[in-house]
C-alpha cells in the first residue's frame, strides 16, 4: 500500500510540475480510475462451444462519450487472461442489422464464414496493450488497452469501438475473472467474478466504482449444449432465446439487457447446467415497520419477477441439504425486496430481480443478479441493490459506506422481523481510507462491522439528544428516515465520507423537523453541529 501511495503521490507531483496526465503514470494502480472518456455502454457477445473450454471467442462494442479532448481510448485489461486480436471504429451505423455470427467471426463446420447479408462498417484502429506489473496482494493487472482515435476527439463526441478478443477461462483456485468449476452441487458451471476489479479479465472496461454504464450481453451456444440443460445467465431481463442456423449447425442465441447503469464489478455472467424458477409477485405498499405480505398480482398490476437459477436436478426437495436452504432463501427475496422498496424508493433496475446459486468466492450484490453463497446473506445482498448499487461509493477508500450501512440496515430488518438486532460490531480498525486505497487490502470485517457500529452510534446519539429511548420505536423510525433522506439525495450518484458528513451538517436539523412534522422543539443548531462533529471525530478520523 505504501508503495502504491508513493507512485500515486509521484504521479500527482509530475502532473503539477509538468502537466503530465495522471493516467499515463498511474496505470500500475489497477484500482484507480481512467480519465478522458465516459463509457456509455458495453455490448458483449460470447461464443460458448463447450463448458470446459479453456478459451472463449468474444466481441465487445464499446459506446462512449469524450469527456475532454483526447486522442486515445483507455480501457483496463488483464493481458494474461484477455487477448486482443483487433480493434475497429464503427462508422455509419456500425454493426446494426448484422447477424451475431459475423460479429463473432465464426465459421461454419465447412469452413465458410457467415453468409448473412450486411457487414460491420468500420475502420481499423491502431492499438497496443501497455503492460504493468501485478500488485502483490490482488494479483490484479494494471494493464491498459490504448486505442488510437486518429486525431483528437473533441468534447461530447460519440464513438463506437469494436474489440475482437479471446478470454482465458481460469480453472485454478483463485476464482477471478471468468472461471470454470466442474462440480457445483454435482453440476458444471462457468461463472464470473468481477469484484473489485477483475472484470478486466474478460471485459475491456473502466473498472472503477465511479464509472457506470449500460450493459448488454449476448450468448451464442451450440444447440447440443442447450439440449443437455446448459443455460446462460447475466444481469437483466432475458430479451430473447432463439435457435438460429449457421451453415449446417444450429445455435441458441440468448440476449440479456438490464435496466439502468451500473459498475463493472456489478456485472455477472454464468453458463452452466442450471435450472430456473420464476415467480411474479406484488405487495400492498405501506409505511409501517412490518414485513410485507407477498401476494399474486392482480390483472391490472405489472408486478416484479423473482428469478432463481441454480444447479440442474438439485436435491432441494430434501430440506436438510445446504443446497435446499439456498433455494429457500432465494425464494424469500421478495420479502426484503418489498420492504426496502417501500422504505427507500422503488427498485431502479427494472422489473426482474434474479438470484444465482453459484460457486462464487463470496456472496455478491451484482446488480439485479445477486450471487448467493450463504442463505443468511440474502437480506444483505437485497439491501445492496439500493445501498451500494442505487447509491455508490465514490472510490474504494469509502468501502465502509456501502458495507457499513448495509450491515446496519440488515440488523434493523432482523429486529423488525425477528425481534433482535444482531449486526456485527467493533470499534477497532480504520473506516476512512484515501482514494488510492486498494479494496482488497481493506477488505476485512472493519468496513462491515465498524461501519455498522458507527451508524448505530449515530442513531443512539441522536436519540439521546432528542430524549428518545436509545433504540426504541422513535429512534428506529428516525434513523430509517435519515437513511432514506440520504438515499433520495444521492440516488444514481456517489457518496463519499466527506459527502456524508456534509449532508448531516447541512440537513440533520431540518430532517428532524420534517420527521416530527414541526410538532416539537428542535435542539439548537450548535447542539446538532456538535453532535455531528463529535461523532465524525470518534468514528471517521
Amino acid at each position: 500500500m505504501r508503495a502504491a501511495r508513493v507512485v500515486f503521490q509521484f504521479a500527482i507531483l509530475l502532473n503539477v510540475l509538468f502537466g503530465l496526465p495522471l493516467y499515463a503514470t498511474t496505470h500500475a494502480l489497477p484500482h484507480m480510475p481512467l480519465a478522458g472518456i465516459d463509457v456509455d455502454q458495453y455490448d458483449l457477445a460470447i461464443y460458448v462451444d463447450k463448458l470446459d473450454q479453456t478459451q472463449l471467442v468474444a466481441n465487445l462494442v464499446v459506446e462512449a462519450t469524450v469527456a475532454r479532448s483526447v486522442n486515445e481510448l483507455l480501457l483496463n485489461v488483464d493481458s494474461e487472461s484477455l487477448h486482443v486480436k483487433s480493434v475497429r471504429k464503427l462508422v455509419g451505423g456500425g454493426c446494426s442489422g448484422v447477424k451475431i455470427f459475423r460479429r463473432l467471426k465464426l465459421q461454419s463446420a465447412s469452413g465458410v464464414s457467415d453468409p448473412s447479408s450486411g457487414i460491420c462498417r468500420s475502420q481499423t484502429l491502431n492499438w497496443k496493450v501497455q503492460k504493468s506489473p501485478k500488485t502483490p496482494v490482488s494479483d490484479a493487472s494494471g494493464d491498459i488497452l490504448k486505442i488510437a482515435l486518429e486525431g483528437a476527439a473533441s468534447v461530447e463526441t460519440k464513438i463506437q469501438v469494436s474489440i475482437d478478443y479471446q478470454i482465458d477461462v481460469r480453472m485454478d483456485r483463485f476464482r477471478r475473472g471468468l472461471f470454470f468449476q466442474r462440480r457445483y452441487f454435482g453440476q458444471p458451471i462457468m461463472i464470473s467474478r468481477s469484484w473489485p476489479y477483475f472484470a478486466r479479465r474478460f471485459l475491456p472496461s473502466h473498472d472503477h466504482p465511479s464509472d457506470i454504464a449500460k450493459f448488454k450481453t449476448t450468448f451464442v451456444m451450440d444447440r447440443d449444449l442447450a439440449k443437455k440443460g446448459v443455460i446462460p445467465f447475466a444481469n437483466g431481463e432475458r430479451q430473447m432465446s432463439v435457435e438460429q442456423s449457421f451453415g449446417n449447425k444450429r445455435f441458441v442465441v440468448t440476449e440479456f439487457i438490464p435496466s439502468g447503469e451500473f459498475t463493472t464489478y456489478g456485472y455477472q455472467l454464468a453458463v452452466g447446467r442450471l435450472e430456473k424458477e420464476e415467480q411474479t409477485f406484488c405487495w400492498d405498499p405501506k409505511s409501517s415497520l412490518s414485513l410485507r405480505i407477498i401476494r399474486t398480482c392482480r390483472e391490472s398490476e405489472t408486478g416484479f419477477k423473482n428469478v432463481v437459477v441454480g444447479p440442474y436436478k438439485s436435491s432441494r426437495s430434501d430440506p436438510t441439504t445446504y443446497e435446499s436452504s439456498l433455494w429457500q432463501a432465494a425464494r424469500k427475496a421478495p420479502e426484503p425486496f418489498s420492504f426496502f422498496s417501500d422504505l427507500f424508493k422503488p427498485y431502479r433496475f427494472g422489473r426482474t430481480f434474479a438470484v444465482l446459486l453459484g460457486p462464487h468466492p463470496f456472496n455478491m450484490e451484482s446488480v439485479g443478479a445477486v450471487v448467493l453463497v450463504s442463505p443468511e446473506a440474502m437480506v444483505h445482498e437485497v439491501i445492496h441493490q439500493w445501498w451500494g448499487n442505487g447509491v455508490r461509493i465514490a472510490h474504494w477508500g469509502d468501502l465502509w459506506i456501502s458495507e457499513g450501512f448495509t450491515v446496519f440496515l440488515t440488523g434493523l430488518y432482523d429486529k423488525i422481523v425477528y425481534g433482535k438486532y444482531d449486526a456485527c460490531s467493533t470499534t477497532s480498525g480504520r473506516l476512512r481510507h484515501p482514494e488510492s486505497a486498494d479494496p482488497l487490502k481493506i477488505f476485512t470485517g472493519v468496513p462491515y462491522c465498524k461501519g455498522a457500529a458507527a451508524i448505530r452510534d449515530l442513531q443512539v446519539s441522536i436519540a439521546k439528544m432528542m430524549g428518545w429511548h436509545a433504540t426504541g420505536t422513535a429512534s428506529t423510525r428516525f434513523i430509517l428516515f435519515l437513511v432514506k433522506s440520504i438515499y433520495i439525495d444521492r440516488e444514481g450518484g456517489t457518496l463519499s465520507t466527506e459527502g456524508l458528513v456534509n449532508l448531516l451538517s447541512q440537513n440533520l436539523r431540518s430532517w428532524l423537523d420534517e420527521f416530527q412534522a414541526g410538532n416539537l422543539n428542535l435542539p439548537a443548531a450548535e447542539v446538532v453541529e456538535s453532535l455531528i462533529r463529535e461523532w465524525s471525530e470518534q468514528w471517521l478520523s
